[in-house]
């Protein structure tokens, strides 16, 4: 099983999974349902114009799911790097 699955979905489509994590961050604003996900992975895809949702799963199970503001996106040396601002949380069901 892989340890981390960063799933992304696009305005017209559903999820499609990136499953190659280096690395993850949450930052829980205080007071609001806002966190902002910072994360690094080695992309599977090509595509990562008008994600809408994320959701992040840690070993089978969902830690984070939420619907994006706004995204940036780098690339170094084959490394994507995420920067999600304000990811409103929505509920958590039980995988």
């Amino acid at each position: 099983m892989t340890e981390a699955v960063l799933y992304l979905k696009r305005i017209s489509s559903d999820f499609f999974e990136e499953c190659r994590i280096a690395s993850f961050v949450f930052t829980k604003e205080v007071y609001t349902p806002y966190t902002s996900l910072n994360a690094s992975f080695y992309p599977d895809n090509a595509d990562y114009s008008d994600i809408s949702e994320i959701k992040l799963a840690v070993r089978g199970k969902t830690v984070h799911h939420g619907l994006v503001d706004s995204l940036e996106f780098s690339d170094k040396n084959g490394i994507l790097f995420l920067k999600g601002l304000h990811i409103s949380h929505l509920p958590i069901r039980k995988n």
